[in-house]
């Protein structure tokens, strides 16, 4: 998915890793592996995702992503 512009894609197989996925990467993109996460897991997954915040005012997260947007 990272293969397209624009896509920001992370892998997440539990709440925690879904967490910093958003704040300290700014994916747009979910990915959860269908054998691996169980549906309850991943509404939790989700859920998680989808509420947090790109911590943007945080310097060191914003220069991160820049980097990664030049580079494709």
């Amino acid at each position: 998915a990272n293969r397209v512009a624009g896509v920001e894609a992370a892998v997440c197989q539990d709440p925690f890793c879904a967490a910093p996925a958003r704040s300290h990467s700014d994916t747009n993109v979910l990915c959860l592996g269908a054998k691996i996460v169980g549906s309850g897991l991943a509404m939790d997954v989700v859920r998680a995702w989808m509420t947090t915040p790109f911590l943007d005012a945080e310097e060191k997260y914003a220069r991160r992503v820049a980097k990664g947007r030049d580079i494709a």
